[in-house]
């Protein structure tokens, strides 16, 4: 998406403004999501699945409690980018009659929201209820 956004810019934006706006925006969530990612990859996950295999958990109990609250917390902040960042598309790029690029990155954001609402969904609905 960061770089269908970026094409987009560099090949249509001087006759789409708004298309730098998007891109901009892209770039902050991917920036925090992948960083929300990495913490869960690497401490989080690590952590519940660590007693399955036998293991000690990587995290203490009672240090359990603060990183779910700071996960979920980076999912409002997430959830507040993502709804920035479908306001800056339905105002930049046409719905109908798009360009090809400006249609792929159309579908490209549906398909991460998607991702974003089950991503979400699953942490907070089933793990996260799950562990506590």
């Amino acid at each position: 998406m960061e770089n269908l956004a970026e094409e987009a810019v560099l090949l249509e934006g001087a006759g789409y403004p708004g298309l730098a706006p998007v891109r901009d925006e892209i770039l902050r969530f991917c920036t925090a999501f992948r960083a929300h990612m990495t913490l869960e990859e690497h401490s989080l996950f690590p952590s519940l699945l660590a007693p399955s295999r036998g293991q000690a958990a990587g995290i203490r109990s009672q240090l359990m409690p603060p990183l779910v609250k700071l996960l979920e917390d980076e999912h409002q902040a997430e959830t507040g980018l993502f709804v920035r960042l479908r306001t800056l598309i339905a105002a930049a790029l046409p719905s109908a009659g798009a360009r090809d690029l400006q249609a792929r990155l159309q579908h490209s954001f549906k398909t991460l929201e998607r991702s974003l609402q089950s991503h979400i969904f699953l942490e907070t609905q089933v793990l996260f209820r799950r562990v506590f």
